[in-house]
């Protein structure tokens, strides 16, 4: 819901993805939530939703994503945001194989959500990143990238969320 500039607070956010949920005639199989700062209270509350509708939600999970985790390539990022980016930075180069290419979603059905083309290529080409002392790569944080921008990179971290991988990846839907 922050991606798309509403702020509707843990309850009414599980409650609006909920019902988008339960109204799609074909279920995701996951759900990935931003669980950082309030986050981890709308994952809890939809936990319980799918749980008292259990049924209708049957084959769909809630994953929550915690940015400041573990990678899971220790070795080579310090941590899931920096894993979840720079896969995203490869997976967008032209030069990547084919099968392992994703493409950005039209400006049309951006706008569609109150989004442009540009806004999405604006914040993903903002976060800048180094390579550490250990040779991992990390990439700038969201406060810095704030103060140094004026803005928040909400549309970004929900494009990016959606390389999450479950133990699945397969039907992915993220509401951030």
């Amino acid at each position: 819901a922050t991606a798309l500039g509403i702020d509707l607070g843990t309850t009414k956010t599980a409650g609006a993805v909920f019902a988008i949920v339960r109204n799609m005639k074909v279920k995701p199989r996951h759900v990935i939530v931003d669980a950082n700062a309030v986050g981890g209270g709308v994952v809890d509350t939809l936990r319980d939703l799918w749980r008292e509708h259990a049924r209708e939600m049957e084959g769909c999970e809630v994953l929550a994503l915690d940015w400041s985790s573990s990678a899971s390539k220790p070795l080579e990022y310090d941590r899931k945001i920096d894993e979840l980016f720079w896969r995203f930075r490869q997976a967008i180069n032209p030069q990547a194989p084919l099968e392992d290419r994703i493409a950005l979603p039209p400006d049309a059905l951006l706008r569609e959500h109150g989004l442009t083309f540009g806004m999405l290529a604006s914040q993903l080409n903002a976060r800048k990143y180094e390579i550490t002392e250990r040779g991992r790569i990390k990439v700038e944080s969201k406060k810095s990238l704030v103060k140094r921008r004026a803005g928040s990179p909400d549309v970004a971290d929900a494009m990016v969320a959606l390389l999450h991988q479950p133990d699945k990846p397969e039907g992915w839907f993220f509401i951030g």
